[in-house]
């Protein structure tokens, strides 16, 4: 097993010293944070479009200089770190703005995070205590204990539930729209949104929130809902960040006005729509998603345009394949991150343990053995580089 790790480190050193050569023409999006077991932290810091994780080490401190530390060897080398995503880490906050001197996108998946601790179980509670009540008056009733009283307070208990229970609906619907605020176009129309709409939208869902804490008395003793309206002004500006970026893409093409007006107002829609449906476990948030990419695919192909565009293989295939690259651009949260901490937890627990070395190595597999759907690595996604299999290098070279 030992020498099985450092197998796999070597493999690892190997294409790491040549992802680093090449990185000079490479722009990148990464994010990170700190996981925390019994006795020990480690800091994980990602490429967030392709998954490459570029440090994933123990560490004493959490502090700007071990982040620095850790996180200049690797970013220095791209020509391009287009944005930094995290959660608001003092200590990350200053390594995107002083070190990397680029703009910090706040971590939706932790502002979402923060509203479902302060409302969430708040309304399973309320529901718990007032089914309580009415069970005990219920008691009462059929003791024969100030019969009318009872039967009075019953119903008034009932309609609270109800009450409660419509409550909680909008607070999930309204949760759901702060979530699905933040994208480049708008949910179930797919029209183009800038900065300034999703910041509205995303307050004004935040807002309804706020009313609903205030009405049922809900604490938020930690002030989370005001931490998340906050760093919605900061979320929101990744989407003319984004569009920046999509509309520079294509500056260097020779193409028309009007070929650059249906590639960003019709193909692109459709999809972006459609590969956000496969990023969500939210059988709601789902369906919303296959409405808008239905909406947008009607839209491409009622455009006069698109027979005659698509009429042509080669470049159909070349502008789906910069549509979909675009898309997967648009990075809001660090998912990728939070899932790799969730396995490292797994992991950690079942071993009871892990040593640096096994860190290291279990880097090395996720980065340039494991694929996805489309039967891609990590390096693949982040370089183009196709490593060599993993397996086949162990077997040559050990005894």
């Amino acid at each position: 097993e030992n020498n099985i790790d450092d197998m796999i480190i070597k493999f690892k050193s190997i294409y790491d010293k040549m992802i680093k050569e090449k990185a000079h023409e490479l722009e990148i999006t990464p994010g990170g944070d700190e996981t925390f077991f019994t006795n020990q932290m480690l800091i994980v810091l990602m490429e967030l479009k392709s998954g490459f994780i570029f440090v994933e080490k123990p560490e004493e401190s959490r502090d700007h200089k071990t982040w620095e530390n850790n996180s200049a060897p690797w970013l220095s080398e791209f020509k391009l770190v287009r944005c930094f995503v995290s959660d608001k880490a003092k200590a990350l906050l200053k390594l995107a703005k002083t070190t990397l001197g680029v703009s910090r996108i706040p971590d939706l998946f932790h502002m979402m995070n923060d509203v479902s601790k302060v409302m969430k179980f708040s309304f399973s509670r309320l529901k718990k205590r007032t089914e309580k009540s009415i069970e005990d008056t219920c008691k009462l009733i059929s003791k024969g204990v100030n019969v009318a009283q009872n039967k009075m307070a019953a119903a008034r208990l009932k309609l609270e539930l109800r009450a409660i229970l419509i409550d909680q609906g909008t607070y999930q619907r309204n949760q759901r729209a702060l979530s699905t605020s933040l994208h480049p176009f708008s949910i179930l129309t797919a029209q183009k949104q800038n900065s300034k709409d999703v910041e509205t939208s995303m307050l004004s869902y935040l807002r309804k929130i706020k009313l609903l804490k205030e009405k049922h008395e809900i604490s938020d003793s930690g002030k989370k809902l005001a931490r998340v309206e906050r760093q919605i002004p900061d979320s929101a500006k990744l989407v003319d960040q984004w569009w920046g970026w999509t509309e520079s893409s294509l500056d260097s093409s020779d193409i028309t006005p009007e070929l650059k007006d249906w590639l960003l107002n019709n193909l692109l829609p459709y999809i972006y729509w459609s590969r956000q449906i496969k990023k969500t476990s939210s059988k709601k948030i789902r369906r919303c998603y296959e409405i808008s990419a239905r909406v947008a695919r009607q839209k491409l192909e009622m455009h006069l345009l698109t027979k005659r565009l698509i009429s042509n293989e080669v470049k159909k295939s070349d502008w789906i394949k910069w549509a979909e690259n675009m898309s997967d651009m648009f990075i809001r949260t660090t998912s990728p991150i939070e899932g790799r901490n969730g396995w490292l937890s797994q992991i950690h627990f079942n071993g009871r343990g892990l040593s640096e070395k096994r860190v290291q190595s279990q880097a090395g597999i996720h980065n340039y053995y494991l694929k996805r759907s489309n039967d891609t690595t990590a390096c693949e996604r982040l370089s183009g580089i196709k490593p060599e299999d993993m397996f086949g290098f162990i077997m040559q070279h050990i005894n």
